[in-house]
């Protein structure tokens, strides 16, 4: 499997132990400072949404959810635009970077207290796509995120991050902050090894009447060499390019492969 349908089964067993958990997708567009901050905020809104539904809550909060949903509402105001927007109260002697730093620390705190009060054990942050997110300039992105997680795990809130991506995150991470390495437990999702990888491959289309020939599949399994989203391309390729016949042989094969690896071109190795 790859890492996104790893992170799915994350957000199941986290949501069966009691937490709530923010998932998100992220583009480069996300990645923008002015964007980051609408995206991260925009989270822990809808997790409020969720713990407002809290029995618990409603009996022990009072209207402690109001006062965050608030809070979260004018901080993304903030933040709408290019520029960073000053609210009353807002001591504009800060840096734009000092003062996400600090909206942050208080959403995410506000909401962790959220947690602590209702039925649930805490919340997580799960980002996909997420090395995209990088701060060459000091920018109002990864940095912010990752020294408020620190200062309010510090305080006992039940955060956490979950962050997926290519290679270059932990690259991205190290650049940010210093300590980032000692934030996270790194897993490495390398490629799939016999016979998971021959299973990865044949399985979804024998569970459907269809199969490869031996010859097809020793192909395959040459070209992606075990690696999950290449499998998954190819078994998708070759499965709508050959009109549900029964068996999918060699010469479909030879004829389908140049236009996955044109595709892989220009898109993936792009």
């Amino acid at each position: 499997m790859g890492k996104t349908v790893l992170l799915q089964r994350y957000s199941i067993e986290a949501r069966e132990a009691g937490w709530l958990v923010a998932d998100r997708e992220f583009s480069e567009a996300d990645a923008e400072p002015s964007m980051f901050a609408q995206r991260v905020l925009a989270d822990l809104t809808r997790l409020t949404r969720d713990l407002s539904l809290s029995r618990r809550l409603k009996d022990a909060a009072g209207g402690a959810v109001d006062r965050v949903t608030d809070l979260l509402g004018n901080l993304t105001v903030s933040y709408e635009g290019l520029e960073l927007g000053y609210s009353p109260g807002r001591r504009s002697s800060k840096t734009p970077k000092q003062m996400l730093d600090d909206d942050l620390r208080d959403a995410l705190r506000e909401v962790g207290r959220l947690c602590q009060k209702s039925d649930h054990t805490g919340f997580i942050l799960q980002y996909d796509e997420f090395q995209v997110v990088k701060e060459e300039r000091r920018e109002l992105t990864l940095s912010a995120l990752l020294a408020a997680t620190a200062a309010v795990q510090r305080e006992g809130i039940p955060v956490m991050l979950v962050l997926c991506g290519l290679p270059t995150i932990l690259e991205n991470l190290g650049r940010s902050k210093s300590y980032s390495e000692r934030m996270f437990t790194v897993e490495h999702i390398g490629h799939l090894h016999p016979p998971e990888d021959r299973l990865a491959f044949t399985g979804p289309a024998e569970a459907r009447g269809r199969r490869f020939t031996d010859q097809v599949v020793e192909a395959v399994l040459l070209d992606t060499q075990g690696y999950p989203f290449f499998i998954q391309l190819y078994g998708d390729a070759l499965w709508k390019g050959t009109n549900a016949q029964p068996v999918i042989a060699e010469d479909d094969f030879r004829r389908l492969r140049p236009g996955i690896v044109d595709g892989l071109d220009r898109s993936f190795f792009e």
